[in-house]
């Protein structure tokens, strides 16, 4: 049932993976085995978020029956609770969680591959005078992706 608005969920199988949605709130339930499956490398953040008292919220029970769900948040920005089943580990997105969670790590992948490609520029900076021209270029060439992947245009600012 949906701990919050007591419907029966309905399945919806993604090969051999099952999550439940309800049909009126499009919340999702996911089982803990199937964690990995639906998010992949962000599992480890999501399996990772602290529980957290949120005022004001309610406590839910879960829907497999077995107990009352935590809250627990996974810290973004934004910020995005949802709940788990410290028995069974099954998790519960309300509508739209599971897709700022997806954001919020897609944009720090990002932000992590231009660190890296600023770590690097940065060490072949520190070589001038020792580069050959056939270097120089490369090295444009790096600077030139790394502007290109974050969306930069003259003038604008970055965000």
């Amino acid at each position: 049932m949906c701990p919050r608005c007591n419907v029966r969920l309905s399945p919806l199988k993604q090969g051999a993976m099952v999550s439940y949605v309800c049909s009126v709130c499009r919340g999702v339930l996911l089982k803990g085995e199937d964690l990995r499956a639906q998010f992949g490398d962000v599992a480890r953040g999501v399996a990772e978020a602290a529980t957290v008292y949120v005022p004001g919220m309610p406590s839910r029970a879960c829907p497999t029956g077995c107990g009352t769900m935590r809250v627990r948040e996974f810290a973004g920005p934004p910020k995005v609770h949802f709940e788990a089943c410290p028995l069974c580990a099954s998790l519960w997105f309300d509508r739209g969680e599971v897709g700022a969670i997806a954001a919020i790590m897609k944009r720090r992948a990002a932000e992590r591959s231009v660190e890296a490609r600023r770590e690097s520029v940065a060490e072949s900076l520190s070589l001038v005078g020792t580069l050959t021209a056939n270097e120089w270029v490369e090295i444009k060439a790096e600077l030139e992706a790394a502007v290109m992947e974050i969306g930069f245009d003259e003038g604008k600012p970055v965000t």
